[in-house]
């Protein structure tokens, strides 16, 4: 099970064995300024995909900011030992991102000057401050592998260790307090970053076919609150199927999975079309994409919707809009925009609990 980031990206392909070797070269030397290496470079989130021997990935935390993280980290690797305050990206964040990522900010040559840009950015803007907390990887893996998706290849390139080591003072965050569980600690060890390459041009569509599919899991966490089959008791974590485009609740008993998923409608929900439920019910989420803007909106104008479903619907209209999105730039914003909606975290009540969540209690975290 994994839980955190992948980033999808084209790379032309002089630069895919360059990239691949710098993959290799990263484990054994955390110095590489890899975020130099790749600014500029055009790219596509990749919400969740399927890793062919069996492990999962899966956004779970703010996307934006856990990019940020990672940069930072490949040449700071004392930054994840720090309590760091960043601004809500939701608006002048999310279009520096944008600048920055496609250099279009000239102003930005590195992290420092990065921050400063945002910081200042976010004092003329009056956004308020938060603390990220970065995403846990439970499935580290060194070795490049093929994908069911034509000739995409994923390249895994990063792994840092015991990154949370020091981690166990509370970390502030949205005016909650969040604990580390010490039981946990041997989750924290590893974080996950990955490349989408293809080798010409023809190929790009592969690679943002493999964004799109992967997308759907979203619509289908949104299925899942939608139909009434979250609860607060769920235990430890996800799981994503890609091959069915599903994703299911799952409680952990010695490495046995028992899944608890049922896709029963809950009716009575007045103001939302017909059309949209049924679309969602029965899984086709390619149309539901193309009528997501009129529904989406009826719902969200819903005074009796909870933060949770108004947070998910929030986050599959912006991935929608994405998906329909021709210009690369845009439609990397547009992913993020919505996937920063997306927060799971898991509560006790107190603000205490682990990172894999409840979107229920989670979403409590959060501004």
């Amino acid at each position: 099970m994994i839980n955190g980031l992948v980033l999808g990206g084209i790379m032309e392909s002089s630069l895919l064995k360059e990239a691949e070797q710098r993959a290799v070269d990263f484990v054994e030397d955390e110095s590489l300024d890899l975020s130099s290496y790749l600014k500029g470079k055009e790219f596509v989130f990749v919400p969740s995909v399927k890793h062919p021997s069996g492990g999962e990935m899966f956004i779970g935390d703010d996307s934006y900011s856990s990019l940020k993280l990672l940069f930072e980290s490949l040449h700071q690797t004392t930054y994840f030992k720090q309590r760091i305050d960043f601004v809500d990206f939701r608006g002048i964040g999310m279009k520096l991102f944008g600048d920055w990522l496609f250099g279009r900010a000239d102003n930005i040559a590195d992290d420092n000057s990065f921050k400063i840009e945002l910081e200042r950015r976010a004092r003329d803007t009056l956004k308020p401050y938060t603390v990220i907390v970065p995403c846990k990887i439970t499935y580290p893996s060194r070795e490049s592998v093929e994908i069911p998706f034509g000739d995409v290849r994923l390249v895994n390139i990063l792994r840092l260790k015991e990154i949370f080591e020091s981690e166990r003072e509370s970390l502030q965050f949205g005016g909650n307090q969040l604990y580390w569980d010490d039981s946990e600690a041997n989750y924290m060890e590893f974080f996950w970053f990955t490349i989408v390459t293809t080798t010409s041009v023809s190929n790009q569509g592969r690679a943002f076919q493999l964004a799109e599919r992967a997308s759907f899991h979203v619509l289908n966490l949104l299925h899942l609150f939608i139909t009434g089959t979250h609860s607060n008791d769920w235990d430890t974590g996800f799981k994503l199927d890609s091959s069915t485009r599903s994703f299911c609740i799952f409680k952990e008993d010695n490495q046995n999975f028992e899944y608890s998923v049922n896709y029963k409608l809950v009716h009575g929900n007045a103001g939302i079309p017909d059309d949209f439920w049924g679309l969602l019910v029965s899984g086709n989420y390619a149309k539901l994409v193309h009528i997501q803007g009129r529904c989406i909106d009826s719902f969200l104008a819903m005074s009796q919707l909870s933060p949770a479903k108004s947070r998910l619907l929030d986050a599959s209209y912006w991935i929608g809009d994405a998906m329909r999105e021709k210009s690369l730039s845009v439609k990397v914003v547009k992913y993020v925009f919505g996937l920063e909606r997306l927060v799971l975290f898991k509560s006790d009540g107190n603000g205490k609990g682990n990172m894999f969540a409840n979107v229920t209690n989670g979403v409590k975290l959060i501004h």
